[in-house]
């Protein structure tokens, strides 16, 4: 029986220089040269990394723009770098707060979070959700029920707040159905 034939992994060594570059909401952003270090874009089974998959993706879909979560911001970095080293044009970049809860712990579906499917559940219209994420987001003054339709018109993402969101144990009850 042979043996399987291990690919060795590819690593992508940094270039001399750093990167800069205005993100849509958090403003001037500097990547000294070096930071990081090199970093794998293959591993020894095969598989791409993120890194490599979400840049080629981005450019195969011709996407412009890339509205994402703050916790994705240092990889921004590494994936304009493998952008310049394809020669493919890169997209604008704008990195939103994420949501915190009343204890000030990072809202996610690994923590005991309100997921669309408990809102759902629990009979949450999904205009009052939206109407939250609007005013948590800094697109509305108060917390109205609304359609998403009507929310375009006042998207700006000067509006977008910077730091870290927190959501009050009073939204989340009334999310999870409570009046």
């Amino acid at each position: 029986m042979k043996s399987a034939k291990k690919t060795p992994s590819l690593r992508f060594a940094l270039p001399d220089h750093g990167i800069a570059l205005e993100d849509g909401v958090a403003g001037p952003q500097v990547s000294l040269p070096g930071h990081g270090g090199d970093f794998v874009v293959r591993r020894a089974d095969g598989i791409v990394s993120y890194q490599l998959a979400v840049v080629v993706d981005d450019a195969a879909m011709r996407i412009t723009d890339v509205l994402r979560g703050t916790d994705l911001l240092d990889s921004t970095p590494r994936q304009l770098l493998l952008f310049e080293a394809l020669g493919l044009p890169a997209p604008r970049y704008a990195h939103v707060p994420l949501l915190y809860g009343p204890d000030g712990e990072r809202l996610s579906k690994r923590r005991e979070a309100v997921t669309l499917a408990g809102i759902r559940a629990a009979g949450t219209a999904p205009e009052r959700l939206v109407g939250w994420l609007g005013h948590l987001a800094g697109l509305t003054e108060r917390p109205e029920p609304m359609r998403a339709a009507e929310l375009v018109s006042a998207f700006s993402l000067r509006k977008i707040p910077v730091h870290p969101v927190k959501v009050s144990q009073a939204m989340l009850d009334l999310l999870a159905g409570g009046e």
